[in-house]
């Protein structure tokens, strides 16, 4: 039974593409593959707005395309679940590492080969696996919302740790006054605001 629902899958799929996408911080490699293996396209894109626009053309050319990715939020995956002819999986870092296995034995890192798996799995395997739904524009922003609150939050942290670190190095005594206060709402209660300019003091209120 399974090879025959592999086999009308393979039926259905037509002139369907299957891309793997390493992605990174600064930039993504692509690769894209037919429904036989044959590498069609290995690009390395850029994670700014202009190297995404270049991603979305270089995949509207291509018609239909399942892309598998080793995440399943973030900025990228977000941009790609917005092109229309485009279905993202999300595959788990174990399973490609596994993948990764049948290829090739050295530990050797490589981003066009790392993609490559990822295409290639998803060519085998895609059939197995269920794809990431589509948010709606209102879920999708606020899944942005979402996102920039967790940034937020993390600077807040990572701010609090550098401040408590110099603290205890030269001045343990407040943290030792005030130990159920957070580092940042000490200083943000002692510290005198700004003056106000001649110009806002000129304003009515509210």
């Amino acid at each position: 039974m399974p090879d025959q629902d592999q086999s009308n899958h393979r039926q259905q799929e037509g002139d369907r593409l299957f891309a793997g996408v390493d992605w990174g911080g600064s930039f993504h490699q692509l690769c894209v593959l037919n429904t036989t293996g044959q590498v069609l396209m290995q690009q390395r894109i850029n994670h700014t707005v202009a190297g995404l626009q270049v991603l979305a053309a270089q995949l509207g050319k291509l018609g239909s395309v399942l892309i598998a990715i080793e995440r399943a939020e973030g900025l990228l995956v977000e941009f790609l679940q917005t092109l229309p002819k485009v279905t993202v999986y999300c595959v788990s870092p174990k399973i490609s590492a596994r993948a990764r296995e049948r290829y090739r034995l050295s530990a050797s890192k490589s981003d066009s080969f790392d993609a490559f798996v990822l295409a290639d799995t998803l060519r085998q395997e895609h059939w197995r696996w269920r794809p990431l739904s589509r948010p709606s524009p209102l879920a999708a922003e606020l899944q942005a919302v979402s996102r920039d609150r967790q940034r937020v939050l993390h600077a807040k942290v990572a701010c609090e740790s550098r401040l408590r670190a110099v603290l205890e190095t030269y001045h343990p005594a407040p943290l030792q006054c005030f130990l159920s206060w957070t580092v940042t709402s000490v200083l943000r209660s002692s510290a005198p605001l700004p003056p106000l300019t001649r110009h806002d003091e000129s304003k009515p209120p509210g």
